[in-house]
């Protein structure tokens, strides 16, 4: 499992509908994280990658059938 970043803001409405969803999804969970499958995909934004590779300022954008 490679995790590529952290998205802390959604839309209300794609929040209620990742909410409806997420529990099908759930790998591993600890006091601080959730981990799903890559099942779930959206498309995201973000400003550039970091260092480490991970996702700048990642983004919610839309769900992708």
């Amino acid at each position: 499992m490679r995790t590529v970043g952290l998205m802390e803001f959604m839309i209300p409405a794609a929040r209620k509908k990742f909410y409806q969803e997420y529990r099908k999804y759930v790998v591993e969970e600890n006091k601080d994280f959730i981990f799903l499958e890559s099942k779930i995909k959206a498309k995201v934004k973000y400003r550039n990658l970091t260092k480490e590779n991970k996702l700048r300022i990642p983004s919610f954008v839309e769900y992708i059938s």
